[in-house]
């Protein structure tokens, strides 16, 4: 796979999901289908329903459950559900065949769920604002609603869920958002709260302040596509496959409360060129990429502190690619964070390690600690094959602190040209750990054992050691320590 292919197969894949959006939201604009929702039969607590000229207004107890024929909201038209608390909750459950078609207002002080098995499309005119909002196709039994569980199962035929509309929950609120397929192309916010995208047959949603170890899916096929903007303090997207070509962002304003956003796919997650993952605030927050398959990214991620320490950015899949105009930043005005790019130090640690890892000439790492402290923590990792032509920066701090670590290695084989910088103006410079099984210094690239050289940056070498012009081992030295290392009794 090349970059260019692959930045194709994405830009295709967009067009042809925004053609079927489009197509989705103008088949159901017939009267019948877009109106306020109709026949509402309550299995479970209380309700009362008030209609007026475009307007539906249902008085619910908390936990009720209303089975509806359909759920839609015509243009102009606006459904509100009063309840007692924003802890306070309604299950609504379609029972007819249609989609439900929000091209409205939907309002409520308290969570709203919906479930619809047919698909649910949120138009561009839709303005969804609630305490909470959970929407999905699959199965949410009413056992388990009752009992605060959010254990979604198979539901056969279950259709996407589009949004090309606004989102937002209230202050520490959340969205979630579970279904085989889920496209954003719109504005998703939970201010200080969280964000859930899970596209796959099931989910069981425990804790979504945590996504990372609490949702469980079964998605061998199944995409979530981001075009738009997902703003919260935790977002976490799930799915076969991840497509991201819009804004994410936990930014925090708060010391203590840093930031989060996990992207996790069975198969492959693509971050495409001029987008945008920020995890930044007083200390920079956490931004996990993490593919069974590939992940590539072309964007732009962000876990910044303003005051405090960088965060920590890790980009972790069996292959794993920072292609050009890609850009990972954990910089902090008191010290740099941490990037892994591909697992953890000499592949230690509880992170996924790569086969094989790709830094383009143009992608830039950067870890500088920008006004105090030491440089941050930077790692390039493959158990088998690392390619590094891009930029790593580690500095300390311009008043006072030492340069940052840096490791690029390919455990087998590693190609060496590109460049490193961990020079700090009153303290130490940082140091780069080069450590293949061998290395061979040539005068120029591709000196080691490789000769596989034509198919694509995620090509595994067959040979072994290293590759690195002398040249470019010079210019490293203007950077900081460099240190080779060959493991297993290699030779340099």
């Amino acid at each position: 796979m090349t970059e260019f292919s692959s930045r194709r197969k994405s830009k295709d894949l967009l067009r042809v999901s925004q053609r079927r959006l489009l197509i989705a939201i103008a088949a159901c604009f017939s009267p019948l289908a877009v109106a306020n929702p109709t026949d509402p039969t309550v299995v479970s607590g209380s309700a009362v329903f008030q209609g007026g000229a475009g307007s539906l207004t249902i008085t619910n107890s908390s936990g009720a459950i209303i089975d509806w024929k359909s759920f839609s909201i015509g243009a102009g038209e606006i459904t509100r559900f009063v309840q007692s608390s924003a802890s306070s909750q309604v299950l609504n459950r379609v029972t007819g065949g249609d989609p439900s078609v929000i091209l409205g207002s939907l309002q409520s002080n308290g969570r709203v769920f919906l479930l619809n098995q047919n698909g649910v499309a949120f138009g561009a005119g839709a303005q969804v604002n609630v305490a909470g909002l959970v929407v999905s196709t699959l199965n949410l039994s009413n056992v388990d609603f009752l009992a605060g569980k959010m254990a979604f199962s198979p539901q056969a035929g279950a259709g996407s869920i589009i949004n090309q509309g606004s989102l937002k929950a209230a202050s520490g609120g959340q969205i979630v958002l579970v279904a085989p397929t889920i496209e954003n192309h719109g504005v998703i916010e939970a201010p200080n709260g969280d964000v859930i995208l899970a596209a796959g047959k099931s989910a069981n949603l425990v804790d979504l302040s945590r996504p990372e170890i609490e949702v469980e899916l079964n998605a061998p096929a199944n995409l979530a596509l981001n075009v738009g903007q997902i703003t919260g303090r935790s977002v976490g997207i799930f799915a076969g496959a991840i497509r991201h070509s819009g804004i994410v962002s936990a930014n925090t304003a708060v010391l203590g409360e840093n930031g989060k956003v996990v992207f996790k796919a069975v198969e492959n997650t693509t971050v495409e060129a001029g987008s945008r993952i920020e995890a930044n605030g007083v200390a920079g927050g956490v931004i996990t990429l993490q593919s069974g398959d590939t992940t590539i990214v072309s964007g732009t991620l962000e876990a910044r502190g303003s005051t405090g320490k960088g965060g920590e950015i890790r980009v972790l899949g069996d292959k794993v690619g920072l292609f050009d105009g890609g850009r990972v930043d954990v910089s902090g005005s008191a010290g740099g964070g941490t990037a892994l790019i591909g697992g953890n130090y000499q592949g230690t640690g509880p992170e996924q390690r790569a086969s094989v890892t790709y830094v383009g000439k143009d992608a830039v790492i950067v870890a500088d600690a920008l006004a105090s402290g030491d440089g941050g923590k930077v790692v390039v990792w493959a158990d088998d094959t690392t390619r590094y032509y891009g930029s790593i920066s580690a500095r300390g701090g311009m008043d006072s602190g030492n340069g940052g670590t840096v490791e690029v290695s390919g455990k087998r084989y590693l190609e060496f040209d590109g460049k490193f910088d961990a020079r700090a103006l009153r303290g130490q410079a940082g140091t780069l750990l080069l450590d293949p099984d061998d290395l061979t210094i040539a005068d120029a690239a591709n000196g080691g054992t490789d000769t596989n050289l034509n198919s694509g940056p995620f090509r595994s070498a067959d040979g072994n050691g290293a590759s690195v012009k002398w040249q470019t081992l010079d210019a490293a030295l203007t950077g900081g320590t460099v240190t080779v290392q060959t493991s297993g009794g290699g030779n340099i």
